[in-house]
């Protein structure tokens, strides 16, 4: 799904396709506890939707602030699932003790523009 966005030149920063093993380190940086990576499946085991915390730029004065990034596949759009799951991320943020979200959005990304608003 993350090269679905790359291939489309429309949602992402980064022009070169990812493999699985170059997201590793990224994808283990996840804990249930301070960063999670939360992620909607289809019934077939389908990754259609992910929401991610990372850290923001690692300095203690922003310990309670996350950087926020999330993709919803193309054939998802419009169904509710990512603001589903964004409203389920921003629910667990008082339990992982976080304040501020951070998300960095292209201009031409109508559609991230929209799920935040």
């Amino acid at each position: 799904m993350f090269n679905q966005a790359i291939a489309a030149r429309n949602a992402k920063a980064d022009t070169i396709p990812f493999t699985v093993e170059s997201r590793l380190e990224w994808f283990n940086s996840h804990s249930t506890v301070g960063y999670p990576l939360h992620v909607c499946e289809t019934d077939d085991g389908q990754v259609r939707v992910w929401f991610s915390q990372s850290a923001y730029r690692g300095r203690a004065a922003l310990a309670r602030t996350v950087e926020i990034s999330y993709y919803v596949d193309y054939a998802q759009y419009g169904k509710g699932i990512g603001s589903a799951l964004l409203r389920y991320a921003l629910d667990d943020c008082a339990r992982i003790w976080k304040q501020v979200l951070l998300a960095i959005v292209l201009d031409w990304n109508v559609p991230r523009f929209k799920l935040l608003e």
